[in-house]
């Protein structure tokens, strides 16, 4: 009668079928962390991204102007802030549709990521038509060549819209604001936009 072994065999099954279990569920497990990890990641681009353009949004630019602020400081190398709006963006709407103004902000987004350098310069779309750049180890002079380029290419994709645009270096001897940074640089990005305005009145 082989009671013994036929006992010792169905003990190994159940061993065997207990081991596979445990093994499935560790694969299991590790499956739903990665889509766990993958559902945090996508979550957190959604709160620092601009889902539109792909460009980091609003929210982030303050702490990320601090960090580069003090890491210029401690590096000592300038840092260049940029404000760029749209001009005429309300009529290509109105004559256009808002879904061509909708394409018309993913091309510029697409254009200032292609000519600012990866890692170093960071873009923002601050809201609307508005965007700001932050530009890391760039004076002022090459921030305008940089400025005339995103321009130049940008007036090849609209029959109306062109661009005005605001530059100043970033104090980083004082202890100037964020706030007051970016109201100097709004200022002469309007300014930018009236001059542009009446030279085509």
């Amino acid at each position: 009668m082989q009671v013994k072994g036929d006992k010792s065999e169905n003990l190994y099954d159940e061993i065997t079928k207990l081991n596979n279990e445990v093994v499935n569920s560790k694969r299991e497990i590790e499956k739903k962390n990665h889509e766990l990890k993958e559902l945090n990641r996508k979550l957190e681009q959604l709160v620092i991204k601009d889902p539109m353009t792909g460009l980091f949004n609003r929210r982030t630019l303050e702490d990320r102007f601090k960090s580069e602020k003090a890491r210029a400081k401690r590096i000592n190398y300038l840092l260049t802030v940029m404000m760029i709006d749209v001009n005429d963006f309300k009529q290509v709407n109105d004559i256009f549709g808002h879904s061509r103004g909708d394409e018309l902000l993913k091309i510029l987004a697409e254009i200032i990521e292609h000519s600012t350098r990866e890692g170093l310069d960071h873009g923002y779309r601050i809201g609307g038509d508005e965007f700001f750049i932050i530009l890391s180890d760039c004076t002022e002079e090459n921030a305008q060549r940089i400025a005339k380029r995103i321009n130049d290419e940008f007036i090849k994709h609209s029959e109306i819209a062109s661009l005005s645009y605001g530059i100043t270096k970033v104090d980083l001897e004082s202890d100037e604001s964020f706030d007051s940074c970016y109201s100097r640089v709004d200022q002469l990005m309007y300014e930018d936009k009236k001059r542009k305005k009446h030279k085509n009145q």
